[in-house]
């Protein structure tokens, strides 16, 4: 590969950790267990529109990444609860600032795509 054409490191590094947190529902699961564990029940409810499906897809791809981890609590009637690892929490800060830097930008940027598209 040339020179040119070569990834600088930081860019690798940079792509390794957005493609942690790249899809639609792990950057709301980070935020969503980044105070307290949850059980999946919760999850559900508290990601309004993500299926069953896409959560356990997006909580295993976390889980293996070491993100998260996967509590099960056996009794006559079985819960399980997902809480964020160390991992996951040096992580976190970096989530909570991408929250809020949409927070902050979210109509700037659409006003500008707006803009573009007339």
């Amino acid at each position: 590969m040339s020179q040119s054409r070569r990834k600088r490191p930081e860019e690798s590094d940079a792509d390794f950790t957005l493609d942690l947190i790249c899809g639609r529902w792990k950057v709301p699961i980070l935020m969503a267990l980044h105070c307290a564990p949850q059980r999946t029940g919760h999850l559900v409810r508290a990601l309004k529109g993500v299926s069953k499906n896409r959560l356990n897809d997006a909580l295993r791809d976390l889980r293996r990444s070491g993100l998260i981890r996967r509590r099960d609590y056996p009794g006559s009637v079985p819960r399980v609860e997902y809480e964020v690892t160390p991992l996951g929490k040096s992580l976190c800060p970096i989530v909570v600032d991408l929250y809020e830097w949409g927070v902050r930008h979210r109509r700037k940027v659409e006003s500008a795509r707006a803009a573009a598209g007339r």
